[in-house]
């Protein structure tokens, strides 16, 4: 027993000198690919509101407060391409399927996780991360599309919101400064939509004495993020 406890105790010891130490910075540029995973339907127009993918580059700063704990801090923005697939405009004597372009929006949104870093004895560093984030959409653009297929949409406003973000990553050691890494995000993102479709009205010729100038609905955007890039150790 007493074998098995120094045993431990070695390992334990080996471990924490191939750890990160505390009061260790680093800094990361990745190139990031946005993936939405759009979920909810839009009130009284129906339909699906499809965001499309982003890719950027992304720079993060990371802080070591604790052996093998860091704090992150990841700065990025992105521009999308929105859009409102088979909205059912029926009840208003439209077409039962239109798809009805949303114009584009860019969204910036910091983010911070705190992360456990395990030690390993190799060069592979593989960590997980828990965190928050929130999105500020801003410099909406609107569509001139006019088509048989797809109509422009009035307008549509976004509420900044608070999301919930989870993390796992791998930094691979190329010397004791620099280092390639592979991150994935999951970001659990919900907002509020505001839609003005009363130019619809007029378009489509729709009967309605619904007010369609503010339609809300509440939808999760819930986004992956898949990242590769490289970093440098101070």
């Amino acid at each position: 027993m007493k074998r098995l406890s120094l045993v431990l105790l070695s390992m334990a010891v080996l471990l924490t000198a191939f750890g990160q130490q505390r009061n260790e910075f680093a800094v990361r540029l990745r190139g990031v690919a946005l993936v939405p995973q759009v979920s909810g339907t839009l009130s009284l127009i129906g339909g699906d509101l499809k965001v499309s993918e982003a890719y950027m580059p992304e720079l993060d700063l990371s802080w070591f407060f604790a052996n093998n704990f860091s704090a992150e801090l990841t700065i990025a923005t992105t521009r999308h391409h929105v859009t409102i697939r088979n909205a059912d405009l029926s009840a208003f004597e439209g077409p039962a399927s239109a798809n009805i372009d949303a114009g584009k929006v860019r969204v910036f949104s910091p983010m911070l996780t705190v992360q456990y870093h395990f030690p390993t004895m190799s060069s592979f560093k593989p960590y997980a991360g828990l965190g928050a984030t929130y999105a500020i959409f801003y410099d909406q653009e609107k569509s001139s599309v006019v088509d048989n297929v797809q109509y422009p949409l009035n307008d549509i406003s976004y509420k900044n919101r608070f999301g919930f973000a989870t993390q796992v990553g791998m930094d691979y050691n190329i010397n004791k400064r620099w280092f390639f890494n592979i991150d994935i995000k999951k970001i659990f993102l919900p907002t509020t939509v505001t839609v003005d479709a009363s130019n619809l009205v007029t378009l489509l010729d729709l009967h309605t004495s619904v007010d369609l100038s503010n339609v809300k609905s509440n939808l999760k955007l819930d986004p992956w993020v898949f990242g590769l890039g490289i970093g440098f150790r101070f």
